[in-house]
């Protein structure tokens, strides 16, 4: 989906109240997008090159959390469990924050020398990605799109209220289609208390 259209969404969702946000559309749907995310990440594959006596490594910029550890399944696929060879305890790998709060991907513990020549120096494994803005465009899911559309309502009356507009608006909801009136932040809570339901029952 491309930016530029739920800009144009957005600002009709919004309607007398979209010049208050204006120049903002697009911070605002990358904030919808984030927690959106929460929900509905993306999942992709990555892979380590493993060193020795290395138990923590970079994440991937989008990573939200570790998915599967796939390190050493096509080495036990070659042995059955009771045969010699086959590796019984293999690392795992689980997201950390370091000091910073910048994700790390630590292992459970770091493969000696038997088993990495046994399964190799290349630990692959699937995560939870964050949907991020590339090119102007994001991909989710087209039944997807009035939920996204009513997170960044959402977000879009929160900011109102942060700017302390503290007059009633009017915001059109993506699911339903029916007006909604009151202040932002009122609004806000009940976009918020609508999205959650629909994003676990959608």
């Amino acid at each position: 989906m491309q930016v530029s259209d739920l800009i144009v969404k957005l600002q009709a969702a919004l309607m007398d109240s979209a010049e208050f946000v204006a120049g903002h559309e697009r911070q605002l749907i990358e904030m919808a997008l984030a927690d959106y995310s929460r929900y509905r990440p993306q999942q992709r594959l990555g892979t380590l090159a493993l060193e020795l006596g290395v138990d923590c490594y970079s994440a991937p910029a989008d990573l939200i959390s570790v998915r599967v550890s796939y390190y050493g399944l096509a080495a036990r696929k070659q042995h059955q469990p009771w045969e010699r060879g086959y590796p019984q305890h293999l690392p795992t790998l689980s997201r950390i924050d370091d000091e910073n709060g910048k994700p790390l991907l630590k292992l459970s513990f770091m493969p000696g020398y038997h088993l990495l020549n046994q399964c190799g120096w290349q630990f692959s494994y699937s995560y939870y990605a964050a949907r991020t803005i590339q090119n102007d465009a994001f991909s989710i899911d087209p039944h997807d799109e009035p939920l996204l559309l009513l997170r960044a309502t959402a977000e879009a009356v929160k900011y109102l209220a942060v700017n302390h507009l503290s007059k009633n608006v009017s915001v059109r909801n993506s699911i339903g289609g029916e007006a909604k009136n009151g202040t932002p932040a009122g609004i806000h809570q009940q976009l918020m208390a609508q999205f959650e339901r629909q994003v676990r029952h959608a």
